[in-house]
């Protein structure tokens, strides 16, 4: 998962895709790819070469309008869960790498 960042590879989409697919029991790979990608987007291998950008507003939205109570048949609950690990996860790498970043980063709360 290391080298998410370092093949320079734009991968938001399809991380997004993934989260969106998910169901229960989760792979245990999905946690690693979910930090991979939050460094990807926060703390690129150089500076000058950051290659993903964070799942959208518009996306998280998406899948956030509908909220009812989860069905066994249903992925929504997962993809859910798996977007506020994104959010939270991405939250706390900004927060924690705000010195050191020197750019402009979108923040999800203020």
């Amino acid at each position: 998962m290391s080298d998410v960042s370092s093949l320079q590879v734009r991968i938001t989409d399809w991380v997004y895709r993934q989260l969106c697919h998910c169901t229960t029991p989760i792979h245990p790979i999905i946690a690693p790819l979910i930090e991979a990608f939050v460094n990807s987007v926060i703390l690129p291998a150089s500076r000058s070469d950051c290659v993903n950008d964070p799942i959208s507003e518009q996306e998280l939205n998406a899948v956030f309008s509908d909220l009812r109570l989860p069905n066994e048949d249903e992925n929504g609950f997962t993809t859910q869960l798996l977007l506020v690990y994104y959010v939270l996860l991405y939250e706390d790498t900004l927060l924690t790498n705000m010195s050191s970043i020197g750019k402009f980063v979108t923040l999800f709360f203020c």
